[in-house]
């Protein structure tokens, strides 16, 4: 609003002012409602089958089977990746691996597997004024979830020693194996904006 325009107005500056306001508002409740109807979004995965037959694409933040948008391997779909536009927020399989670990012995064994399990709040922030570029992770690049154990938790069980790793062909013949494996999984998934010119992301999504 410039100052012509505020002399042409009939109404005075505060009520420029409150129209201004008004408008605001306005977009900030269809911000509020569409963060709001994500985060209440009840997705239920059938894991058993999921790990059974894994999808080829997966949307990031739910884990449900999507198609590939025809884009994928584009410049739009690279431009639209980066800014993080909505439609870009999948992952492709990339692979999988059996870990096996085994619960010290003392170790509360429930106690341990509901905090190994504990819910991850949903994440939905929204960029600027859009509302269809938005992040869906945490600091460690882990989307909501209520059934699933992060890697950065499995981690932290090794480290305390609570939780101990047993030989996996998948990964190496050596228990430290099972750990340096999650922790390049866990480096992999938190995003890290040093030297990219792009909005900080996970490079993948482990699920686990």
């Amino acid at each position: 609003i410039t100052m012509n325009d505020i002399e042409s107005c009939d109404g005075s500056l505060e009520e420029v002012r409150t129209g201004v306001r008004g408008k605001a508002r306005v977009r900030r409740t269809k911000r509020e409602r569409l963060i709001a109807s994500v985060k209440s979004k009840v997705v239920t995965v059938d894991w058993k089958q999921f790990i059974r037959n894994p999808p080829a694409t997966i949307d990031f933040s739910t884990a449900e089977a999507v198609e590939l948008p025809p884009y994928w391997a584009s410049d739009r779909g690279a431009r639209e990746a980066a800014q993080c536009v909505s439609s870009m927020d999948i992952v492709r399989l990339v692979g999988s691996a059996c870990l096996k670990f085994k619960i010290a012995r003392g170790q509360d064994e429930k106690a341990l597997l509901k905090r190994l399990c504990a819910p991850v709040p949903t994440t939905y922030d929204l960029f600027d004024n859009s509302l269809d570029r938005a992040r869906t992770w945490n600091e460690e690049g882990d989307p909501g979830s209520s059934d699933l154990i992060t890697v950065t938790r499995l981690l932290d069980a090794c480290h305390e020693e609570v939780l101990v790793p047993v030989d996996s062909e998948d990964v190496d013949e050596d228990n430290e194996g099972v750990v340096d494996f999650l922790e390049a999984l866990r480096d992999m998934a938190r995003p890290d904006g040093a030297g990219v010119p792009w909005v900080p992301q996970p490079l993948l999504r482990a699920i686990a």
